[in-house]
């Protein structure tokens, strides 16, 4: 396996057993609302994160029942979506003034 889809693998598995346990019938109706939004998302052309739409669609199968949900872990999502923009800036940065 490579270096990639062993990261995929953890963050599949966070989401679907860290943020919220989901019964099957949840389950289902998170994928299937992932998919649909990102099938729109790509007709239209949208920038988006998948792994933000999946997040989005699990954690609204807890609805209403917000002790549901891990806020630990959906902290440290949120986390790593504003440092992973700076630190994409910051690697492109390094590599251009190493390629000059």
């Amino acid at each position: 396996m490579t270096a990639g889809s062993l990261l995929g693998i953890r963050v599949a598995r966070r989401l679907g057993e860290k943020v919220v346990r989901l019964d099957h019938t949840e389950g289902f109706t998170a994928n299937l609302t992932t998919a649909a939004l990102v099938g729109l998302g790509g007709y239209y052309a949208w920038p988006m994160s998948t792994t933000q739409v999946s997040t989005g669609a699990i954690t609204a199968t807890a609805g209403f029942t917000l002790s549901r949900l891990s806020g630990k872990t959906l902290r440290d999502f949120a986390i790593a979506w504003l440092i992973t923009p700076f630190w994409g800036a910051a690697v492109a940065a390094l590599v251009m003034l190493v390629a000059r």
